[in-house]
C-alpha cells in the first residue's frame, strides 16, 4: 500500500489515533485539536453521557456548524451576485450623469456667451436681461441639482464596492473554512 501523506499520530476523545493527509502536519493537528475540543465539550455539557455517545453528539454539533457555515455562505453568494448585478448600472448612471452634467455646463456657458454678447448689443434692455438672467439662475440650480446627484450616486458607488470587497472577502474565508471542512 502506497504513503500519499503525512502520518500524524494525535489523540481524539482519549484514543490515538495516526492520521494521513496531504495537508501539513500542523493542520492535521489543527483539525484534530477542534474535534477533540468538540468531543470534550460536549462531555462537558453531558457527564452521564457515554464517550461513543460524545463523539456522535459532537459530530452532530460540528456538521450542525457545518450546515450553517454552508446557508451563511449561500446568502453571502447571493447578496454578492446582487451587488455585482448593481454595481455596473449604478456605475453607467455616474458616467451617464456624469456626461449630462458636462454638456449642461456647456450650455451654460454658452448661455453665459450669449447673454454677453446681447447685453453688450442690447444695453437698455433690462427686462430681455432679467428674464435671460433667471434661466440662468434655474440652470445652475439644476447643475446643482445634478451634480448632488452625481455626488449622491458616487457614495452608493463607493459603498456597494466596499461591500462587494466585504462579501468577497467573507466568501472566500467561508469557501476557505468549506475547503477546510471537507477535507478534515
Amino acid at each position: 500500500m502506497e504513503n500519499n501523506g503525512n502520518k500524524v499520530e494525535v489523540i481524539i476523545g482519549g484514543g490515538h489515533f495516526t492520521l494521513v493527509s496531504e495537508k501539513p502536519k500542523e493542520y492535521t493537528l489543527r483539525v484534530a485539536k477542534y474535534v477533540d475540543g468538540q468531543i470534550e465539550e460536549t462531555r462537558k455539557e453531558n457527564s452521564k453521557i457515554s464517550l461513543p455517545n460524545c463523539t456522535t453528539l459532537a459530530s452532530v454539533n460540528i456538521a450542525n456548524k457545518y450546515f450553517e457555515v454552508q446557508e451563511e455562505l449561500q446568502g453571502l453568494r447571493a447578496r454578492s451576485k446582487e451587488a455585482l448585478a448593481n454595481y455596473k448600472p449604478a456605475l453607467e448612471k455616474v458616467e451617464e450623469l456624469t456626461k449630462s452634467n458636462s454638456k449642461l455646463e456647456e450650455d451654460i456657458d454658452r448661455l453665459k456667451d450669449d447673454l454677453v454678447n446681447s447685453l453688450n448689443t442690447i444695453g437698455d434692455m433690462n427686462k430681455g436681461f432679467s428674464s435671460i438672467q433667471e434661466e440662468n439662475e434655474k440652470m445652475k440650480d439644476e447643475i446643482l441639482e445634478k451634480n448632488q446627484q452625481i455626488l449622491t450616486l458616487e457614495e452608493n458607488l463607493i459603498k456597494m464596492q466596499e461591500e462587494v470587497l466585504q462579501l468577497q472577502k467573507q466568501l472566500q474565508s467561508l469557501e476557505a473554512r468549506q475547503i477546510y471542512d471537507r477535507k478534515g
